[in-house]
């Protein structure tokens, strides 16, 4: 899924709390995994690119930086670390960094697993151009409700997201750029089938 074409700073970031819209100083990288993975600090002045650039391609290769800049949830910065209750959920970190073809979760009501799922959705289809998701829910009345009360309410927050919204947003298809959600009822078979094609699930 998340085998980008986009080109790298570097194999892999770390220290992502500190790699955010407020701090472009230096970057935390590690090197090649050789003997103890010791880290390099890189200055931003090293890459050779500007501040706009280096934000682009980390948020590009990391669905917790993109949401950290271009997410709001309840009207407030979407974070992991912050004094609400809704941004204080460092435990959500992990699986939205997890690129496992396969997750499943085992957790009790409300602890923002819907929305880190809804965000990864979102960047996957704002950094893949001319791709599709599908989003899967028990019944066509849940499909209604999230899409009215998660989906819709998560693009609209964001300045970043209604800047690439499409012209086709209702109930069951989101459009980003030229790439769309697909929201479905996996009550039965038939309910899946239609003009999806491959799609991202």
């Amino acid at each position: 899924m998340r085998k980008l074409k986009q080109k790298k700073i570097c194999e892999e970031l770390t220290n992502f709390d500190e790699i955010v819209a407020k701090d472009y100083k230096t970057a935390e990288v590690c090197s090649p995994k050789i003997g103890n993975n010791s880290t390099t600090i890189v200055e931003k002045a090293q890459l050779d690119i500007d501040e706009e650039t280096v934000v682009k391609t980390m948020s590009n290769m990391s669905a917790y930086i993109w949401s950290r800049n271009n997410r709001k949830l309840k009207g407030k910065p979407y974070a992991f670390d912050g004094e609400h209750p809704v941004q204080k959920r460092p435990f959500l970190i992990q699986p939205l960094e997890d690129d496992s073809p396969y997750k499943s979760f085992r957790k009790c009501r409300q602890v923002g697993v819907s929305e880190i799922s809804v965000t990864e959705a979102l960047w996957f289809l704002d950094v893949n151009n001319h791709s599709k998701v599908c989003y899967t829910l028990p019944s066509g009345r849940q499909v209604q409700d999230f899409s009215n009360t998660r989906v819709a309410p998560a693009i609209d927050e964001s300045d970043y997201l209604l800047s690439l919204k499409g012209q086709i947003q209702n109930v069951n298809l989101k459009q980003i750029r030229d790439s769309f959600m697909f929201l479905r009822s996996g009550a039965l078979e038939r309910l899946g089938e239609g003009k999806i094609g491959r799609a991202h699930v």
